[in-house]
Parts: structure tokens; C-alpha cells; sequence
């Protein structure tokens, strides 16, 4: 067994994600909290405000590549898009954000597997050398996010960035309501299965702090690190 290797996400592997696991999973979460018909009302109304709107056209500009921004601003666009067409059918707000984290946990969540899962018999057969070039390798396929500070350890692995455009876009443009909700896709994937680690966030940009800090732990490790 070894980590997994994964090709570069380009602009069409992220379009056939979005098509493939994106939409039909999102449907199927709006179909259990609305019923059909208003599911399909609203990805209808996401799906019109994606092709007319142009909400985004005032974010400043970006540290990204312009395939990462682009593949930011669709994550972007369609949360303000889901969030809005909500609101447009009646929903109040408590419910809109309820709605929303569910949908973007759990697409997030299919998004992070396809990017960046790992299994503990894989990550104990590796070297350092090996954990450490996965984990950079696997926080490139993140678009979102530049410049990351990998740690590893046997049982452990922290990642710091200083940059998030999907924090610092869903602030500019007044909807910090939803940049803590794409952080949620993470911990809905990293559960702290037997196989799977744990994560924790001391901080978060989302929240305000300058840096987010990713603690993964497994459980053996999680029980004796104190550390932040």
C-alpha cells in the first residue's frame, strides 16, 4: 500500500466533479430538507443566477493562478447563488444557513475525498519524505488556498496557510455569513474514523485570525497532543 497519487485538478477535472458527484449531491440533499419540487425550483434558480449574474465582478484582485481563481469563484458564486435562491422561495434565515451548510458540507465532503483522502496503514508504510510530498501535493488540488506550512508526523499532520480566497471573497462581498460554512465540508470528511483522522481548527480565517491552523490527528495521537 502506499499514499495515493493524484493527477493536477485542471479546470475540466473540476467541471467533471461538479457534474458527476457536485450536482446530483446537492440535489439529493435539497430533496430531503425540501421536497422535490422546491429542489428543483431552486437549482433552477442557482443554475440562472450562475449564467446571468455577475456578483463577483468586484472582488479584488487574487494571489491565485487564474484556473485557481476560477475554480474559487464557481465554489464562491454557487454558495451566494444557493443561499440567495433560497431566500427567494421563503425560507428565513436560520433555515437558509441550515440548508446551505448541509448542502456545501456535503458536497465539500465528496470534493475533499476525491482530493485528499488518506488512510493510517497508508500514512505508517511511508516515509517522512513520502507523507510530507503528499500532503503539499494534496493541499495544491485546493484552489482556494496558497502557500501552505506542512508538519508530519507518524500519527499526525498540521497544515497553516496565511490565504484563503474563499474567506477573504465571501467577506468582500458582505456574505461573512458564508465563509465559515466551506470550513464545515472538512470536518464532515475527517471524522475521526478508526481509519480516517480527526480534525481541529484552533483558528480560522473564516473567523477572523490571520492563518488557518488543520490539526489531524488519529486517535492514539489526538489522546496524548496538548499542542496548538
Amino acid at each position: 500500500m502506499s499514499l495515493p497519487k493524484r493527477p493536477e485538478l485542471t479546470r475540466v477535472r473540476f467541471l467533471r466533479f461538479e457534474l458527476s458527484q457536485g450536482l446530483p449531491t446537492a440535489f439529493r440533499v435539497l430533496v430531503h430538507q425540501l421536497g422535490w419540487f422546491s429542489a428543483s425550483r431552486v437549482l433552477l434558480l442557482v443554475a440562472i443566477r450562475m449564467l446571468s449574474s455577475n456578483a463577483l465582478s468586484e472582488l479584488s484582485p487574487t494571489r491565485l493562478s487564474p484556473d485557481k481563481e476560477w475554480m474559487t469563484r464557481r465554489q464562491l458564486a454557487q454558495a451566494v447563488h444557493l443561499s440567495d435562491s433560497l431566500y427567494s422561495i421563503g425560507m428565513p434565515t436560520p433555515d437558509v444557513m441550515r440548508v446551505s451548510q448541509l448542502v456545501i458540507a456535503t458536497v465539500g465532503a465528496k470534493f475533499v475525498r476525491s482530493n485528499a483522502d488518506f488512510e493510517l496503514a497508508d500514512w505508517a508504510d511511508a516515509s517522512p519524505k513520502e507523507r510530507e510530498t503528499f500532503a503539499k501535493n494534496a493541499m495544491r488540488r485546493f484552489p482556494n488556498v496558497t502557500q501552505p506550512t506542512v508538519t508530519v508526523g507518524e500519527e499526525t499532520m498540521d497544515v497553516r496557510f496565511s490565504y484563503c480566497r474563499l474567506a477573504q471573497g465571501a467577506h468582500e462581498l458582505g456574505r461573512s455569513d458564508l465563509a465559515s460554512l466551506f470550513c464545515s465540508a472538512d470536518a464532515a470528511f475527517y471524522n475521526g474514523t478508526s481509519s480516517r483522522p480527526s480534525l481541529t481548527r484552533p483558528h480560522t480565517i473564516a473567523e477572523g485570525a490571520s492563518e488557518c491552523h488543520f490539526q489531524f490527528r488519529w486517535a492514539a495521537a489526538k489522546d496524548n497532543d496538548t499542542t496548538e
